[in-house]
């Protein structure tokens, strides 16, 4: 741009995707393709590419940075209708005003969730993530990814992290960071951070680091595993509150096999009564 202001020759080039794999195309994998071409992206063929670069050199006038590239304006406009298209792109479809924002569009979730117990809505929102997870990273189904698998294991880095994050923000109107697929590494820690934004005033406190490291480790083992080693009757003692008599063991016993690992462990460590 500078050489252009000079009155000298002077031309860069933001290249799309070219079809014909090249050193810098060969690990895109089929998600990566997923991902661009729902973003409107379009490979150019060797002719097509050959033909713009042509074109670029021969633009005696005009900006010095030119974007060579092919999109799809039926993925373009999907992205309109949604509210998704980048402002630089809005000149190449229509766009219909749209007077919802982002934080008004999560509502409904926000009230439905709200209405469930904490439980409940903890395995809601992990649905929603992951689904969300599923579609960026280009699986048929959210069955294909584990709650408690990190997501650096299912193969996230930060385009396909920006991606969740604006989906999930989209979907529920939290105001979610980039970077929270490194600060809530699985499905499961997201959608109870999720969860304590929408009902602050019901969500179970964050744990300390050190809670957070000992619940991690435990949370994958079954509840039958607590009963075969020994360790439920300890587990109830740490639970019922100084001075019980154990008269209740047998009401406390039936109860805590219909808890879940994570209300049994918040339990174990803060001694609160279910």
């Amino acid at each position: 741009q500078f050489r252009r202001s000079q009155g000298l020759v002077g031309v860069s080039l933001a290249w799309g995707l070219w079809a014909d794999t090249s050193a810098m195309t060969e690990s895109l994998g089929e998600a990566d393709m997923q991902r661009m071409t729902r973003q409107g992206a379009e490979s150019l063929s060797q002719a097509e590419g050959l033909a713009l670069l042509d074109l670029a050199l021969a633009a005696h006038e005009g900006d010095g940075l030119l974007v060579p590239t092919r999109l799809s304006i039926p993925s373009l406009q999907v992205l309109a209708d949604s509210g998704n298209l980048p402002a630089m792109l809005n000149g190449l479809v229509r766009t219909r005003v749209r007077h919802a924002t982002s934080e008004s569009a999560g509502t409904g979730l926000r009230e439905q969730v709200v209405g469930m117990g904490e439980g409940e809505a903890v395995r809601h929102l992990i649905q929603l993530v992951r689904g969300e997870v599923a579609t960026v990273l280009g699986h048929s189904t959210p069955d294909a990814v584990s709650a408690e698998r990190a997501f650096s294991d299912l193969g996230f880095d930060s385009l396909t992290a920006v991606e969740l994050r604006n989906r999930l923000t989209k979907a529920t109107g939290l105001r979610l960071p980039a970077t929270l697929v490194f600060d809530y590494p699985n499905s499961h820690l997201l959608a109870e951070q999720m969860w304590r934004e929408i009902a602050p005033e019901r969500a179970a406190p964050e744990l300390d680091p050190e809670e957070k490291a000992f619940q991690e480790a435990i949370s994958a083992i079954p509840m039958s595993r607590f009963r075969e080693v020994g360790l439920l009757d300890l587990v109830l003692k740490l639970i019922d509150p100084p001075g019980n008599d154990g008269t209740d063991d047998e009401t406390n016993a039936e109860s805590i096999d219909d808890m879940d690992v994570d209300h049994l462990i918040r339990m174990a460590l803060d001694g609160k009564d279910a």
